[in-house]
């Protein structure tokens, strides 16, 4: 029976700098960096009990280790894709194929299977451990799998016909981790025998032993350049050793139940993290803690920013709502929701209030700066999935899923329902204010390929915006409330006079759907996010590309800019939900 979706350990990290950090789902650039690099998110998906999760190279789905066998997961739609059965006792460990193409899993039959993610044929059975095979490590080239077993050795595979090349044996107690040499040459290992081994994999010799301390090793990661090797034990420290000389060169002091510990693209820092939040981010030469990040434990759904882009707020499926400090990265206050997702978050434009859309059907008013719930506004009959405020802040409009055909206007201090909009049958997609007050731009799931325009005053239908070839999924009004940006299903942006519907531009870049889409402060340039998992940024005269930011490992879902103008703030799919 499929289990409500748990995930418990570092769902999202909002940040300033560095770029290099990306964890999960919320994720903050300045737009002056070329290029964002982060490292595969920590997190579990319920489904049965489960051991270890690993994400796609591409990050389109997950891989869980379960009782019932192995849980692939799609992130985008956030359901389950297929189950592997793993026959009697289920799965401890999984990996990918660099390619993303297969998967190998250690059983607790003692055996490590290869199948094809695709189709969830199985392609080989790798026997030889004696003991649960806990750690899986692929080589780089795809070539050869590493594998680690409470038997107390390492097995070296040929990845492709299953052949046992090597075994290493040398530790005296269960080995807990294996990794990689970036050259494929040597094989890292932790051991709870209290030692981390360096191995010649040609060979199978052991090359150093680095320390043996009074607790059991249970991590081991090698440094992207080679140089180092980092290895967490139970006792909260994460040594750093000299790869080539063995020596000690750092022991840094972390959190409690360390369950991660992964390198920086540079190799000079490092994240770890336990089973439950913070993170913290060290320095590796110096061992000094540069940062450490709360890290909500549920998927973020909804993000919106301050207007005078100090402070973002982001929803999430816990139920709360978390005001961030954009140039420290911390929670500032967390604002309880006692029932539902939070679907649609909207700062209002004098930057007093919160508005907030969620699974109870209710649209709630927070005051922004105490964090005080000002008013609770009724009415809609399911999940409230779009708001947007008035430019004078004093009303609202909003949208919901299923089939309420309507956008609905409210006026805020009363919380009175002022005027409906016919949308179309079906779910209320996007919901966007003109900047002047006098319009409204908004979409539902049956519209298709259009979006509607009506007089925010009488309800009357302007125009309608047709020329995409597949579902409109965001509207953005220009600052100056000229021009309309549109993002579709169609791998394309278009830009439309507002006034008279023409369409000024297609832009065209994105490999696959872009979901969404805001003007930078100036109305000079325009981001788009998209489930080819970039942040791209464009210039709108011309729609020349100015930057792509890669920091995603899987789709992005909303892209949002700061006032300010320097910073964009971004939320994938990582996790689904």
């Amino acid at each position: 029976m499929l289990k409500k979706i748990k995930r418990t350990v570092c769902r999202y990290i909002l940040m300033a700098m560095p770029a290099w950090l990306c964890v999960q789902g919320v994720c903050l650039a300045t737009t002056t960096c070329v290029d964002m690099e982060g490292w595969q998110t920590i997190q579990v998906l319920g489904y049965g009990e489960l051991s270890k999760i690993a994400y796609s190279p591409i990050g389109d789905r997950v891989a869980a280790a379960s009782s019932v066998g192995i849980v692939l997961w799609d992130v985008e739609r956030g359901a389950v894709d297929r189950v592997i059965p793993g026959e009697a006792n289920g799965v401890v460990s999984v990996i990918w194929s660099p390619d993303g193409t297969k998967l190998a899993a250690g059983l607790r039959d003692r055996t490590i299977r290869i199948w094809e993610a695709k189709t969830g044929v199985l392609l080989r059975t790798l026997i030889g451990h004696t003991n649960l095979v806990v750690s899986l490590a692929w080589l780089i080239d795809g070539s050869k799998i590493a594998s680690g077993s409470h038997d107390r050795t390492i097995k070296i595979w040929e990845a492709e016909t299953g052949t046992l090349i090597r075994t290493i044996d040398g530790h005296t107690d269960y080995v807990s981790g294996v990794s990689w040499s970036p050259d494929g040459l040597k094989i890292a290992s932790s051991s709870f025998d209290q030692t981390v081994k360096v191995w010649d994999v040609e060979s199978g010799k052991t090359i150093r032993t680095l320390g043996r301390l009074l607790f059991r090793a249970l991590y081991v990661a090698w440094s992207p350049d080679g140089s180092k090797i980092a290895a967490g034990y139970d006792h909260n420290s994460i040594q750093i050793w000299d790869a080539e000389s063995g020596s000690l060169l750092r022991q840094l002091v972390g959190n409690p139940d360390i369950q991660f510990i992964a390198w920086s693209p540079d190799s000079q820092k490092i994240a770890a993290g336990p089973k439950y939040p913070p993170v913290t981010i060290f320095d590796v030469a110096t061992g000094a803690i540069l940062r450490t990040f709360e890290v909500p434990s549920t998927q973020v759904l909804s993000i919106t920013g301050s207007p005078d882009g100090s402070k973002l707020a982001s929803g999430a499926e816990d139920r709360d709502i978390a005001l961030w400090d954009v140039a420290t990265g911390t929670i500032l206050r967390t604002l309880p929701q006692p029932r539902g997702n939070v679907y649609a978050l909207a700062w209002s434009p004098d930057g007093s209030m919160i508005a907030s859309g969620d699974r109870d059907r209710n649209i709630k008013i927070w005051d922004a700066d105490s964090g005080r719930l000002i008013r609770l506004i009724s009415g809609h009959g399911s999940e409230v999935i779009a708001v947007t405020w008035s430019p004078d802040s004093r009303r609202l409009a909003s949208g919901s899923s299923y089939s309420e055909n309507a956008i609905r206007i409210w006026d805020v201090e009363s919380g009175t329902l002022l005027r409906e909009l016919t949308a179309g049958p079906n779910a209320v997609l996007l919901v966007s204010w003109s900047p002047d007050g006098s319009k409204i731009a908004g979409g539902s799931s049956s519209q298709g390929n259009s979006l509607k325009l009506w007089d925010a005053k009488t309800g009357a239908l302007l125009r309608t915006l047709q020329a995409h070839t597949s579902p409109v999924t965001g509207a953005a009004w220009s600052p100056d409330g000229a021009q309309i940006a549109t993002s579709s299903s169609d791998q394309t942006i278009k830009i439309w006079d507002s006034e008279t519907g023409a369409v000024l531009r297609t832009i065209r870049g994105h490999s696959e759907s872009v979901r969404s889409v805001a003007w930078s402060p100036d109305g000079l340039n325009i981001v788009s996010g998209s489930w080819d998992k970039t942040v791209r940024v464009w210039e709108v005269a011309t729609g020349t590309l100015l930057r792509t930011l890669t920091a995603h490992s899987s789709s992005v879902r909303g892209v949002i800019w700061l006032p300010r103008g320097s910073k964009i703030a971004s939320l994938d799919f990582h996790g689904g939900s």
